[in-house]
């Protein structure tokens, strides 16, 4: 680098960047036009500026008040992109110091930092609207969602941001995970796009068609948070999917366009008012994870369970795990009762299964929508060689008239092969103490389906078959052929087998 250019590097100092202060427009609520749909957006979030030269803030707090946060950086655009880091903070104000050639004859300024993609020289940047928005406690819009640019001739000028996002408000009840904002037109956005420099308007399309906010942790605290999108017209309306703590998904939609302009905002109210949830998920029995380590512990604890009500007495099990109380786990074989042996290893172990019986989950549900809710079955199995050992999923609503999942596999048998969605195998690989991991219990998450054909345990994930507004999901796990690895024998029902677990749950956001 030579001495000359050299010289042209200067420490820079910004300062005196006013705060922009945003408010709730009352008077704009209240003169809303009327609404054309229960759900259509009447009122407006008003975004003003309280000096003229100035909209840049980082975050609202929870009176909807703008302030710096520590550590925020800009970028500088001088042919170059520059870090230009916060080292004053007053909370309205902030001043921030960097390095930039100052021979240029003009500059971009985009806060925050992380978002300035590039600067064409040509008074055009591109930035990336953040398509996942994290919201810190305490706060209503995520750190960094509020993106802003500002084209200057001298940086000793200061800087008069202009937003590029507008605002989207929704008010929340508690128990949220999150919410995904999504144009009915599959509309861009978020993510990557081209803007003025100037002044921020929209120079090209953004590159994502959905928004998503979410909590720090856990879930949000009843209230109001913002949804920061790049300013455009949503003609045919939009979709909001909520997510609760349960990992149930509800939406909400609006059929009228959604105009949400630049440095400004639209409010669509209480969106979780009224939420048609689909629930009954999770359930499960999985006795591992409940901390049986025994079986006269898992015995002991199984007696002690609601009303008594346990397996070797009645014939079903309730949940050990989940929100569920009332989904149950029952056998059904033809093996005469008087002949039937159970116990615990602390899996469930049976020895009345032949070709064609099977493990039954009653499930009561609500809301649940064909095509649509999505849920997870996980399973473990063990055995002996004899006993049941290949099994195929199906699911019924009366109990009666079965339908069988998709999504099976092949599985070999010495020379044949059958369809399986679980089935027992033999491993030589060592797991907490034991090499036979078909016949001991293994805990499910320390080998899951890492290889397809070695272990005795799957996840499926499955898209509702059926609607079912209040009533029951049955769930079968059917034996089908026996464990032996050589052969497609039936199974014995005189043969041990072991249901390691069964748990089924709202599928995870894909």
């Amino acid at each position: 680098m030579n001495g000359r250019f050299m010289k042209t590097l200067k420490t820079i100092c910004l300062v005196s960047i006013a705060a922009f202060a945003l408010s709730c427009s009352k008077s704009a609520q209240e003169n809303a036009p009327a609404s054309n749909s229960e759900f259509d957006p009447v009122s407006t979030v008003s975004l003003s500026a309280s000096s003229a030269s100035s909209l840049s803030k980082t975050y609202l707090n929870e009176n909807f008040q703008t302030r710096w946060s520590d550590g925020d950086v800009l970028a500088v655009f001088d042919g170059h992109k520059r870090e230009f880091a916060m080292v004053e903070n007053n909370g309205a104000t902030a001043t921030f110091q960097g390095v930039a050639n100052t021979e240029v004859s003009s500059y971009a300024v985009v806060y925050p930092c992380e978002n300035a993609v590039s600067d064409d020289g040509e008074g055009h940047l591109t930035v990336n609207i953040p398509s996942e928005q994290v919201i810190a406690s305490g706060q209503v819009v995520a750190n960094g969602a509020l993106v802003a640019v500002d084209a200057l001739t001298s940086l000793s000028d200061g800087v008069s941001f202009n937003h590029v996002v507008g605002l989207v408000k929704v008010t929340l009840g508690e128990g949220i995970s999150y919410v995904k904002l999504t144009g009915a037109n599959q509309e861009g956005i978020a993510g990557n796009v081209v803007v003025n420099a100037a002044d921020g308007s929209l120079a090209g399309t953004p590159s994502e068609s959905t928004v998503l906010i979410r909590p720090a942790s856990g879930t949000f605290a009843a209230g109001d948070y913002y949804i920061a999108v790049a300013p455009v017209t949503l003609s045919n309306g939009f979709t909001l999917t909520l997510c609760n703590q349960y990992n149930a998904r509800a939406t909400r939609t609006g059929a009228n366009a959604l105009v949400i302009p630049q440095n400004g905002g639209k409010d669509l109210g209480n969106i979780t008012t009224g939420l048609a949830w689909p629930s009954g998920l999770p359930c499960g029995w999985n006795f591992y994870a409940e901390g049986y380590t025994s079986t006269t512990e898992s015995l002991e604890a199984l007696k002690a369970t609601e009303n008594g009500q346990h397996w070797l007495n009645d014939g079903y099990l309730l949940p050990t795990a989940g929100v569920n109380p009332d989904a149950r786990l029952t056998a059904v074989t033809t093996k005469a009762e008087a002949d039937i042996q159970r116990s615990f290893n602390p899996s469930i172990q049976f020895n009345g299964l032949a070709q064609n019986d099977y493990w039954l989950a009653t499930i009561p549900v609500k809301n649940f929508v064909k095509g649509k809710t999505k849920f997870t079955i996980e399973m473990g199995a063990g055995g002996a060689a004899s006993g049941a050992g290949l099994w195929l999923l199906g699911y019924s609503t009366n109990g009666t008239s079965w339908t069988g999942f998709s999504g099976y596999y092949s599985v070999q048998r010495g020379e044949k092969s059958a369809n399986a969605h679980l089935w027992t195998t033999y491993s030589t690989t060592t797991a907490e103490g034991y090499t036979n991991l078909r016949k001991k219990y293994i805990k499910k998450t320390f080998e899951e389906d890492t290889e397809v054909a070695k272990y005795s345990y799957k996840k499926f994930t499955f898209t509702s078959p059926v609607t079912i507004e209040d009533g029951i999901l049955y769930l079968r796990l059917r034996t089908w052929y026996s464990g032996s690895q050589t052969s497609l024998a039936k199974p014995k029902n005189t043969s041990w087998t072991d249901l390691k677990g069964f748990e089924v749950s709202f599928a995870e956001e894909e």
